[in-house]
């Protein structure tokens, strides 16, 4: 008789335990729900196309503020009513493919923003670049291209030998142009520390797919309209995507260049080799 009252007192008090963590649970829920209700609000407030009553993931949010986003509903001050003209910054956006993160700030995939000022307002948008690093990535759910600190992951439809011959394979360069913007011209140019660079169209942000390289025989210069030079330069045109080690001997570069009164582009680039310069 012991026994069974001592398991029908055990089995109460764990009922008794159950429902509690059954309604903490259920209150959880609520107020994630509640929180989540009031987020989307929110961003209803401050993006007119956010959809209400679906959750999205932060690269879907990015991706539906492409269009036209408001988000300066709340400023602390003013802005200027003679402040006219846009900014464009560029950075790491993404970190995580495939359920594995990248290692190091520097390798996230390129985020590229937009700020317009005009009569007392900002607006704001934003695009990840897509160069075939992000293209290769997003496609295969994998990081597809090493990064500064991070190493890519294998292919999982290899076979184990295969997977250990690509350790002695020679592996490309990250386009992932992440870092800066060069000025050319009217053109604006993604770049990093690779010499691949991408036009960038400054009003959507999208990726140019006509986009024009430049060769310079004595020097890397824009062909603006007020320096170009049939005798000089020549210009071809190519994807969007242009590899600055067909034009200078460099394997890597620094994205932060230097300008010039004429629009002349300074740099400094580095060759790996025998004689590394």
């Amino acid at each position: 008789m012991r026994t069974a009252a001592g398991f029908t007192n055990m089995k109460v008090v764990l009922q008794q335990q159950f429902e509690v963590t059954r309604m903490s649970r259920v209150r959880n829920e609520v107020e994630q729900n509640n929180r989540e209700r009031k987020r989307q609000l929110h961003l209803r407030q401050i993006i007119p196309c956010y959809p209400i009553n679906k959750k999205m993931s932060k690269q879907e949010i990015l991706r539906g503020a492409i269009r036209y986003l408001r988000i300066l509903e709340y400023l602390l001050g003013e802005i200027p009513n003679w402040l006219r003209g846009t900014v464009v910054r560029n950075g790491p956006g993404i970190y995580s493919i495939g359920g594995v993160r990248y290692k190091h700030w520097f390798d996230g995939l390129a985020l590229l923003q937009r700020f317009h000022f005009e009569d007392g307002k900002m607006w704001y948008s934003c695009r990840y670049l897509k160069s075939d690093t992000y293209k290769q990535n997003t496609t295969q759910k994998r990081i597809v291209f090493s990064a500064f600190g991070t190493r890519s992951v294998p292919d999982p439809c290899k076979n184990i030998f295969q997977r250990l011959l690509s350790w002695f394979e020679k592996e490309p360069l990250t386009d992932n142009a992440s870092s800066h913007f060069i000025r050319c011209g009217d053109a604006i140019y993604a770049t990093g520390e690779t010499p691949y660079v991408y036009r960038v169209d400054p009003d959507s942000l999208e990726t140019v797919n006509d986009a024009w390289a430049w060769k310079v025989s004595d020097g890397f210069r824009p062909p603006s309209d007020k320096v170009f030079s049939k005798q000089r330069y020549s210009c071809d045109p190519m994807a969007a995507e242009e590899d600055l080690s067909n034009y200078v001997a460099v394997n890597t570069m620094t994205s932060h260049c230097h300008y010039d009164e004429q629009g002349n582009i300074y740099n400094i680039g580095a060759r790996f080799g025998r004689s590394s310069k």
